[in-house]
């Protein structure tokens, strides 16, 4: 009796495993996904708690990465936070870099050049994509730290 039964479960498990298996030679090994890496802002502003964070989408990556290129170069130090506003973090999965008083550096500290961003555009983009994740508080310590707009 114990083999009758068997036999139906042979089936269903070489039904499944058929199934499973379906994906053909050519597709192994290749992504579908031409997605670029997610970029991550951390708005850094606490000592001794957790930074608030939030991730961009396609197109604000995309746009925050144009107006990062559109900026001049420049060679040396860029500016350090301290307590309170100390800039955002741009994370990406092979780099990180600072938005801090109109600069944008690598985090690397071997690189000696930054960009120099006169109107505080990017951390006034960066402000921006995180009004939904920020809080009023947070919002203001950021923006008593950039210059008035014109």
């Amino acid at each position: 009796m114990s083999r009758w039964l068997s036999a139906p479960v042979c089936l269903v498990l070489a039904v499944l495993f058929a199934a499973c298996s379906s994906q053909s030679a050519s597709d192994v090994g290749t992504t579908t996904s031409s997605a670029p890496p997610p970029t991550r802002i951390e708005l850094g502003i606490y000592s001794g708690r957790s930074d608030p964070q939030w991730q961009l989408t396609a197109e604000q990556a995309q746009a925050l990465d144009q107006l990062i290129a559109s900026l001049p170069t420049h060679t040396g130090l860029p500016a350090s936070g301290g307590l309170g506003y100390h800039g955002f973090s741009i994370v990406r999965s092979d780099t990180t870099q600072i938005a801090y008083q109109g600069t944008v550096a690598s985090s690397d500290p071997k690189k000696d050049t930054y960009r120099v961003d006169a109107t505080f555009s990017v951390e006034r983009f960066l402000l921006d994509t995180g009004r939904g994740v920020l809080n009023d508080v947070e919002i203001a310590e950021v923006t008593k730290g950039l210059p008035p707009q014109h």
